[in-house]
This record gives structure tokens, C-alpha cells and sequence, in this order.
């Protein structure tokens, strides 16, 4: 009995010891792991815009963040990093993986930038959270100018014409140099800090053509006239541009690629937090409220959760790897 008794004893001291450690731990960790996202977000979550404001990039997430934020329950303080996309995306891959600082990520540029000059993150290893636009480009002159792709070549045939692109390394660079080599034609680009910029100095008359995405201020201008478009470069027709013809339409036959714009998070984003950001992403994204404004905008939605965005971040890595000889010229 005395042995029995005592083995009791030495039981309970290790239960002790064990509930005590165990207390312990959480008092240094404050919670037990896989907790860790029960009330988050506890605050407000920074979004890191790599463009202008103004830009495609800028006006999606200003018009989806009002829905994402009901979902969380706490604010969504957008951040602009204009000029190079590296900007922002650096400053985002070293931030801390906590969920409260999350961004952008927008196809091809990101990738562009990575693969050609020196960054500190990788388009492939950041967090996917939610992707929801896709966008076609445009060519577009002023009003005042060629009335159409036929008139417009042959302008750029007399003198060099001067073309408003959006940063160095975006989507909508690689497409102009596809374009300008698909037309067999030489353009002066001109880089401004974001697509909406190369609108602006368009619709002013400053230069004579931009190629930028199709975003609700470049389909506004072209509807309230101050535009004309010329060519949307898309294997498809655009909803935004309907009687706008696309290459294949005139006979021109060369390398497309269209943009795509998403939400990401700093690698190593615990699977909880990250869970919480995409669920509320997806939503919003379906909320009727923000579907209207799609509408309304000509907006093209798609909805990939964070696995799907993951591989169509890596099927844009692969083309661009392909295409990437063209920004060299």
C-alpha cells in the first residue's frame, strides 16, 4: 500500500508540474498554439498599393476595401508606393507575418520586376490570399487623332510617335513593346507612375497615344469622348470596349498577356490568419454592393481563393520568363 500511495503521489507531482509548465507557456506565449487567430484582427490592417493613386491597382482595392472591412470588423488603411512596383512589394515581403500588414499583387508587373532587375522578395513565395480582376490593354489616341488603327499606323510611319505607359515593368510596358513589334512599329514611350497617369497626360493631348488597362477611368474617358480607342489587345472581345477590335479582327497575330491583381501576405502567414483574410476577400469580392460597381465599371471579376491565385501567380512567372527578352530592347 505504502508503494501504492507513493506512485499516487509522484503521479499527481508530475500532473502538477505538467499543468504548471503548461501555464506557463501561456503566460510567455499568450496562447496555445493554432489560437493564435481567435480574435483577429484585433486592429487595424495596412494594404500596400505599389502604384499611384489613381492607378488600376489603386481603384480596385478603394472600391473592394469598404466590404472587406465589414467582414473583418476593423479598418483597412490603404498605403500608396509609387514609381518602381519594387517599392512597396520589398517593403511588404520584409514585414512582419502577423496579418496586419498585407498588399497587392499585380500580374505581370510583379513579375516583371522580379525577373528583370534585383529585389529582395519572390512573387512565388509570398502568401496568396484572393485574386479578383483580370484586365485586358488598350491602345488608345486622343480624340483629336487617328479615328483608327489604320490611320494611326500610318502616322507612326511619317514621325515617331511619343506613347504614355504606366511604371517601367508593368503589364502594360511589356504590352506595348508586344504591340509596338506586332504592328511593326517604333514608339517613344513615356513612363509615368501609374496607368492612370498615362490617362491623364492623354486626354490632355501631351503625347500621342498610351496603352494602359482597362479600368473604369480609361473606359469613362473613352465614353465621354476625350479618348478614342484603337485596339484592345485581348484574344477575346472586351465587355469594356465592344466595338473596339481586337488583333485578330484586323489580321495581326502576336504575344498576349492581360494583367490580374490580387491580395498577398508576407510568407510564413500562419494558416489561421491567412484563412480569416481570405474568407473575407472572397466575400466582399461577392457582395452585390461591389458587383454593382463591377458592373457599372465594366470591371472584369474572377474569384480564386488562395490555392487558385497561387498557380495562376505561377502560370504569369512561366510567360513573362518567356517574354521577358522583349524589355530588354
Amino acid at each position: 500500500m505504502a508503494g501504492a500511495n507513493g506512485m499516487k503521489s509522484g503521479r499527481k507531482c508530475l500532473i502538477y508540474v505538467t499543468v504548471t509548465l503548461l501555464f506557463t507557456i501561456l503566460a510567455v506565449y499568450g496562447s496555445v498554439p493554432g489560437t493564435a487567430a481567435k480574435d483577429f484582427p484585433e486592429k487595424e490592417i495596412n494594404y500596400i498599393v505599389s502604384f499611384a493613386v489613381g492607378g488600376k491597382a489603386d481603384l480596385m482595392i478603394r472600391a473592394l476595401a469598404p466590404y472587406v472591412q465589414e467582414r473583418l470588423g476593423k479598418g483597412l488603411r490603404i498605403e500608396n508606393f509609387p514609381g518602381v512596383v519594387k517599392i512597396g512589394l520589398n517593403r511588404l515581403w520584409k514585414s512582419n507575418p502577423d496579418g496586419y500588414t498585407i498588399g497587392g499583387l499585380g500580374l505581370p508587373a510583379a513579375v516583371i520586376t522580379e525577373l528583370t532587375s534585383q529585389t529582395d522578395y519572390r512573387s512565388l513565395e509570398f502568401a496568396p490570399i484572393y485574386g479578383w480582376n483580370v484586365s485586358n490593354h488598350v491602345l488608345q489616341v486622343h480624340s483629336s487623332g487617328p479615328k483608327n488603327l489604320a490611320e494611326f499606323l500610318q502616322a507612326a510611319k511619317g514621325k515617331q510617335l511619343t506613347c504614355a505607359l504606366g511604371a517601367f515593368g508593368t503589364g502594360a510596358h511589356l504590352v506595348g513593346l508586344l504591340v509596338a513589334r506586332g504592328l511593326g512599329i517604333d514608339l517613344r514611350w513615356v513612363h509615368y507612375n501609374s496607368g492612370g497617369e498615362a490617362n491623364t497626360v492623354l486626354a490632355g493631348g501631351h503625347v500621342d497615344c498610351n496603352i494602359v488597362g482597362v479600368t473604369p477611368q480609361a473606359s469613362a474617358l473613352a465614353k465621354s469622348g476625350k479618348v478614342r480607342p484603337l485596339l484592345v489587345i485581348s484574344e477575346e472581345k472586351d465587355a469594356a470596349f465592344a466595338e473596339t477590335p481586337i488583333p485578330k479582327d484586323l489580321g495581326y497575330s502576336f504575344s498576349i498577356i492581360s494583367s490580374m491583381e490580387g491580395a498577398i501576405a508576407p510568407r510564413n502567414l500562419s494558416s489561421e490568419k491567412l484563412r480569416v483574410l481570405e474568407k473575407a476577400f472572397a466575400e466582399a469580392v461577392k457582395d452585390p454592393r461591389f458587383q454593382k460597381w463591377a458592373d457599372q465599371t465594366d470591371t472584369q471579376l474572377v474569384y480564386l481563393p488562395s490555392k487558385s491565385f497561387s498557380q495562376k501567380i505561377a502560370e504569369y512567372y512561366q510567360q513573362v520568363d518567356k517574354l521577358k527578352g522583349y524589355l530588354k530592347q
